[in-house]
């Protein structure tokens, strides 16, 4: 297999990977296209599964890149991942070794064993088989059999995964612990297993206070200071009559996070013991937070750690515990001041705190620069509405699998319609509109009404800001259309059968006293987002239409900030770069003007 390094020597050798015929011309043609797509020669791409699959997995926009559809990027990305995989003898070939072809068996001999235990009411559970898929293919990459798993390799591999496919990881690595720990119960798995389970791969973002035994008190002074935070100290009598004095669930979760990582941190660095930790006044003090923060970005410097250098989130975790020591703690004015300095540092406050996300920033300079992009967004609504129709359609003649992406494309719709036509809203107040009852979000238009409107108190947005904006009638219709046909299908004809409740919400979920879970929202619009080809997210969907008007119209920065409902500054600080690219242009505009001025005055030599 070593043959094969590069994708030239792929494309010239299909036929010793067991190619033929239109299968090896289709193959052939997509690795040839790789050479455009990479903007490199065929000689110079290295065959590497690992880097294609951070590269081309997950979210990737397919019109960037010159597909003209998200399902001719998948079929170019499996006809080239299979070959990788050839290549690389993850799949059967007739010349593979004898080690290659044993490392297979093994571990289609553990595959096997556990897919003829798995199902409702077996031993193992539905569709367990499929859950060591991805630690099955990672191990057979780096030649291991299943019983060389070991801790460093599985931190090393977890570190290398992305979004879905790391949690994968970490769930086919639990399950495979659990296989271990119970290994008397399987004897037919013989000598394929370890001796012992492995230790996991420690989480990146630690939700939970690391693990630890940690006291009572301190669990229970956490949970008061979250109280406190939410209600701003309002006794619990008071609080039903101040309708703004609630804050966001989502911005108190990012407080637990802080803790924790400052707790994890302090431990793990030996810096104190669990039952030293009493209370936050232990730990959220200057002294303390300075060497954690110095810990933390010695690690991210670390030229083999899975830290980004230019990560904002050390700057973030030190402004929350800093806010707990001033408010809730209430340490001395002089440590108050430190704690401002610490902030400010420049090894804590890097250039990016701020600023738009470079992922996001990306997105917006292709939304600028690609035609296709631009429209492909500005018609989502249209776009994911009209395919929802059509699976509509043939509704009894689909399969389960095809009726849910029916339904969930007629959600991506609405969702678009709204934040595309209406008004762009942050997803939470998206999620949580509501179309009838007491407290009405968004109200059609009617007999009684001329116009249809969105209109949220502050008490239910995020930095107590009351959002409301009419409804356009090209928004109205499409989400007319979901109440009235797509909801319907929600509440009782769900494919899999998990009907939704038909409560208040627009976005129904199962329980009748709050909307649909957001991972579920966000699924939804990812879906109808892959079908017109694009990589976009709910809330990068809000910086698509201020990066459009921002850039045709700069002076309109308070209007937009009223818009997304956030502070002008805000929004001069994270489009500042459509500033500089502004700059830029109109720079070259002025250079052509004055080289077009010097050639007109430059006399013409007269030819002897």
């Amino acid at each position: 297999m070593q043959d094969f390094r590069t994708f030239r020597c792929l494309a010239e050798g299909l036929d010793r990977l067991g190619y033929e015929g239109n299968t090896a011309n289709d193959v052939r043609r997509a690795l040839v296209r790789a050479e455009k797509i990479y903007n490199e020669p065929l000689g110079a791409i290295r065959v590497d599964l690992d880097a294609f699959d951070a590269r081309w997995r997950g979210k990737v926009s397919a019109l960037e890149h010159g597909f003209r559809s998200r399902g001719g990027f998948e079929k170019w990305r499996s006809n080239v991942r299979g070959a990788l995989k050839r290549a690389l003898g993850l799949k059967a070939l007739g010349d593979a070794g004898a080690d290659d072809r044993r490392l297979a068996d093994e571990w289609q001999q553990l595959k096997d064993y556990v897919a003829e235990r798995s199902g409702n009411g077996r031993v193992f559970g539905p569709h367990r088989e499929i859950t060591l898929s991805i630690l099955i293919e990672r191990a057979r990459l780096a030649g291991r059999s299943p019983h060389q798993l070991d801790p460093t390799w599985l931190r090393e591999e977890y570190d290398a995964l992305h979004n879905k496919r790391r949690k994968g990881f970490m769930r086919a690595a639990v399950f495979f612990n659990e296989l271990v720990r119970h290994r008397g119960a399987h004897p037919n798995l013989g000598n394929l297993l370890p001796q012992a389970p492995c230790q996991l791969p420690r989480s990146q973002r630690g939700k939970q206070y690391a693990g630890a035994a940690l006291p009572e008190s301190l669990l229970a002074d956490v949970e008061a200071f979250i109280e406190h935070y939410l209600w701003q100290g309002e006794e619990p009598l008071v609080r039903d009559h101040l309708e703004d004095a609630e804050r966001s669930v989502q911005s108190a979760s990012s407080y637990r996070s802080a803790i924790s990582w400052l707790v994890r941190e302090i431990l793990e660095a030996g810096l104190m013991k669990p039952e030293e930790i009493t209370s936050l006044s232990d730990i959220c003090r200057y002294q303390l937070l300075r060497q954690v923060a110095g810990i933390f970005r010695t690690r991210a410097l670390d030229e083999v750690s899975h830290l980004r250098r230019d990560a904002t989130s050390l700057h973030t975790y030190v402004c929350r515990v800093s806010y707990i020591a001033r408010h809730w703690v209430r340490v001395s004015a002089e440590e108050v001041e430190r704690l401002k300095r610490l902030r400010k540092k420049k090894a804590i406050k890097n250039h990016r705190v701020g600023k738009m996300g470079e992922e996001r920033e990306a997105f917006a300079s292709a939304l600028l620069d690609n035609l296709r992009i631009r429209s492909a967004v500005l018609g989502l609504p249209e776009t994911t509405l009209r395919e929802a129709d059509v699976l509509l359609g043939h509704w009894d003649d689909l399969s389960l699998s095809a009726r849910m992406r029916c339904l969930r494309l007629a959600v991506c719709a609405c969702q678009a319609a709204i934040l595309l036509r209406a008004m762009a809203l942050r997803a939470t107040n998206l999620r949580s509109i509501t179309f009838r009852g007491k407290e009405t979000t968004i109200v059609f238009k009617g007999e009684a009404r001329k116009a249809g409107k969105i209109s949220i108190p502050g008490r239910q947005v995020k930095n107590n800001r009351e959002l409301g904006c009419p409804l356009p009638p090209d928004c109205e219709k499409i989400v007319r259309r979901f109440v009235e046909v797509y909801r319907p299908l929600l509440v009782t004809a769900h494919p899999y059968g998990k009907n939704a409740s038909d409560s208040d919400f627009l976005f129904p979920g199962t329980l009748a006293d709050r909307p649909v879970d957001a991972s579920v929202f966000a699924h939804c619009f990812e879906i109808g987002i892959r079908a017109a080809g694009l990589d976009m997210t709910l809330h990068m969907c809000r910086h698509a239409i201020a990066t459009l008007i921002l850039y045709e119209n700069p002076d309109r920065l308070v209007m937009v900030a009223d818009w997304l409902g956030i502070d002008p500054a805000t929004v001069r600080k994270h489009y500042g770069f459509l500033d500089s690219r502004r700059a830029a242009e109109l720079g070259q505009q002025h250079m052509q003007k004055l080289i077009r001025e010097a050639r007109r005055r430059t006399p013409v030599r007269s030819r002897s």
